[in-house]
């Protein structure tokens, strides 16, 4: 078994789980029987050395299409058929050819979008109707590495990135002029190696899609005590709302995600589970 670098749980069956793993396959796993079932595997020969290799990192499933979305460590991207369970089409160059992919997000409200975000410092919004390489509809550049990109979880008109420059970003409306971010949001989040990057998170409960969630790299002092809290931050205004801690848990905390209808916070740390 591979790592995992991507899940998504299907969204009209929340039985089952799609995964995208650093052995190049995709898996989609019945969580009542645990029975896993393989779509796609980059490596069928195995081992053939790391020039072609391919590890799958970005990942998302358009319900709308029936078809799951992966990208890989050399720019590419592959879709899958969720009922018949096979390659629908050629591997597509999103990004720069060689730089690793590490985000996808389909649009809620529109199904054919779709944005990527990777090592080449840029998020890139895609229509999967005319689907080819060079001909993403908007180049949403950054100045270090994207580590994730999301359109608004209702409305599907916003944009929030976070990038290794220690900024969090925000278009307000894909409709308009995406030229320049309408705010960016100075937070600690660069990061050492080994740690899972940080993303900012939208709360799917937020109807004013304004409230957004990340931990934090860089802790203050806490009673003697760095304990590296996770982040609610307005978006609309950049304030901070309001800060997670507990004294026993002095790890950090880069992997966050909100429940859809609780307030839960689930949030993965960089020594244990939390």
């Amino acid at each position: 078994m591979s790592y995992f670098n991507s899940c998504r749980f299907n969204p009209t069956n929340g039985g089952s789980i799609y995964a995208a793993s650093s052995d190049g396959t995709i898996s989609c796993t019945d969580l009542e029987t645990g029975i896993s079932l393989s779509l796609m595997n980059l490596n069928p020969n195995g081992w053939e050395g790391p020039s072609r290799w391919r590890m799958l990192y970005g990942l998302d499933v358009n319900s709308d299409k029936s078809v799951v979305l992966v990208a890989d460590n050399f720019g590419y991207l592959y879709m899958a058929d969720m009922r018949s369970n096979n390659i629908i089409s050629k591997p597509t160059l999103i990004h720069k050819k060689g730089t690793k992919v590490v985000g996808l997000n389909c649009n809620p409200l529109q199904p054919d979008l779709f944005l990527s975000c990777g090592n080449d410092h840029f998020a890139r919004i895609w229509d999967m109707r005319r689907l080819e390489a060079g001909s993403s509809l908007y180049n949403l550049e950054h100045k270090r590495v994207v580590s994730s990109a999301y359109f608004s979880p209702q409305s599907g008109s916003k944009i929030l990135t976070t990038s290794l420059d220690n900024r969090i970003r925000v278009w307000d409306s894909i409709f308009g002029n995406l030229d320049y971010p309408s705010r960016e949001i100075v937070h600690s989040h660069d990061f050492n190696r080994y740690l899972t990057a940080f993303r900012a998170e939208w709360d799917p409960k937020d109807s004013s899609e304004s409230l957004v969630v990340i931990g934090r790299y860089i802790s203050e002092n806490y009673d003697g005590a760095a304990l590296h809290p996770i982040d609610f931050i307005n978006i609309s205004t950049g304030q901070l709302v309001a800060e997670v801690m507990d004294p026993n848990i002095t790890t950090i905390s880069p992997v966050n995600k909100l429940h859809p209808r609780e307030d839960i916070l689930a949030s993965g740390s960089s020594r244990f589970e939390q």
